[in-house]
């Protein structure tokens, strides 16, 4: 699968795949968190859905808004987005986004120093919130003050990649990841995400209009 995807501004150069990296350490998808696909049915087609369904008016509010308040350390205010989420998600997304995320903490031993993340962790642990995948995402990348942008892009590539069917999948048959194509097609459905990342990105701009901020405006692309 291709890994060379990232924002192509210039003063975030690499910035995906540096996300990409540093929020998936220790973590290697092996089960779908809230996009799920049958490879035998459309990628874009059930892409687009998801996007359009859940990713636009849910996960990626979620996403911005934990961003924030992690960066501000407003745990309590974390906790509220995670109920939020946990709140709109179907029986089965919740699932799979709370299976995701419990690998996504144990893959994530390095943070426990860290005292925000291991806060919200016992806040997890003691039943105070759920702890969804984008909401831990998320979380990780504000503390390593990630920009945004990238951030996010690369939520949306984890969500994609963790609905692949695994290597060894095929029972006997060439594996999706495999055929001659396959790369081609994920990135023609991750370049789907790509508006709706700076529909997201915008608007978070528009809501903090006159604030300061660290991080230009991004135009995305893959490349």
């Amino acid at each position: 699968m291709p890994d060379t995807l990232h924002l192509a501004d210039a003063d975030d150069v690499g910035g995906f795949a540096l996300a990409r990296l540093i929020s998936q350490l220790g973590v290697s998808p092996q089960s779908p968190a809230t996009f799920a696909w049958n490879d035998r049915g459309n990628l874009a087609a059930a892409w687009t859905i998801w996007l359009e369904k859940w990713f636009a008016p849910h996960l990626s509010a979620c996403f911005v808004e934990v961003y924030h308040r992690a960066a501000a350390s407003l745990v309590e205010e974390i906790e509220a987005a995670d109920r939020r989420l946990d709140a709109a998600l179907t029986d089965s997304l919740r699932s799979r986004s709370l299976q995701v995320a419990g690998a996504f903490l144990e893959g994530k031993s390095e943070r426990r120093a860290h005292r925000q993340w291991q806060r919200f962790v016992e806040r997890i642990a003691s039943g105070h919130t759920p702890g969804h995948t984008t909401t831990l995402f998320a979380l990780q990348c504000a503390l390593y003050h990630l920009p945004l942008g990238s951030a996010l892009s690369a939520y949306a590539w984890f969500e994609l990649e963790s609905a692949l069917p695994p290597s060894g999948s095929g029972g006997g048959e060439r594996d999706y990841r495999d055929k001659a194509g396959s790369a081609e097609e994920v990135l023609a459905a991750y370049r789907l995400a790509l508006p709706h990342v700076a529909v997201a990105l915008r608007g978070d701009r528009d809501e903090h209009a006159g604030e300061t901020s660290a991080e230009p405006p991004s135009r995305l692309r893959a490349i």
